[in-house]
């Protein structure tokens, strides 16, 4: 989740101008916030919904949505929709629910659900559609 999140607030903000990925150990200090978070007994949901509401804050004219698999809009149809009538780069960030019971290496690695995070970024200067994913 942290890398993902990373790569496209870098990106819209203009601190990033590549498509590379993100720096790992930052990645990773965004990932820990979120656990630390979760293991204080906060949701992911609340808590991406604020990284949403901080990064719109800095960059209002900057499009921006978070979506789960629960949404039934395409993730594609979503960023299009936001690139095209404001002109601006828009990024969607997807997540998904990983059960520990489904998944034997995680029932022994972590003491709950596990998350799974990628990001779909449409840039202005080309109209091309890039996907993130922290694990390819």
């Amino acid at each position: 989740m942290g890398q993902t999140w990373l790569w496209m607030s870098e990106i819209i903000t203009g601190v990033s101008g590549t498509l590379s990925p993100p720096n790992f150990f930052m990645g990773g200090k965004i990932q820990a916030e979120y656990e630390a978070y979760d293991d204080a007994g906060g949701s992911s949901l609340a808590f991406m919904n604020n990284k949403v509401s901080e990064l719109q804050l800095k960059v209002p004219d900057k499009c921006l949505v978070r979506r789960s698999v629960n949404d039934y809009d395409s993730s594609v149809a979503l960023v299009n929709g936001f690139s095209l009538p404001s002109g601006e780069n828009a990024v969607v960030y997807m997540s998904w629910k990983i059960g520990a019971d489904k998944s034997p290496l995680l029932k022994v690695m972590r003491k709950y659900d596990s998350f799974h995070a990628m990001a779909l970024l449409k840039l202005k200067s080309d109209g091309k559609i890039y996907l993130f994913d922290a694990n390819f």
